[in-house]
């Protein structure tokens, strides 16, 4: 099931969801997973997992702090 997620996102069959206020998206991946990811003009960049059972405010403190240091 998460093979097939992750190739229709591959091949752009998701409508993607925007996580939080950022520019980047989320697909749920299992029951308590996200991925989040970006999306440039030829690629899907996958920028994290989260933890549906971590605080919210921790995951999106992973992703953006992450993404400034890049």
């Amino acid at each position: 099931m998460k093979e097939k997620k992750i190739a229709l996102l591959g091949n752009g069959n998701l409508i993607p969801q925007k996580y939080e206020d950022t520019e980047f998206h989320k697909l749920l991946l299992t029951k308590h997973n996200y991925i989040i990811y970006e999306i440039t003009t030829d690629q899907i960049n996958l920028l994290h997992m989260i933890n549906n059972f971590r605080n919210p405010d921790h995951n999106y403190n992973l992703i953006t702090k992450r993404v400034d240091e890049l």
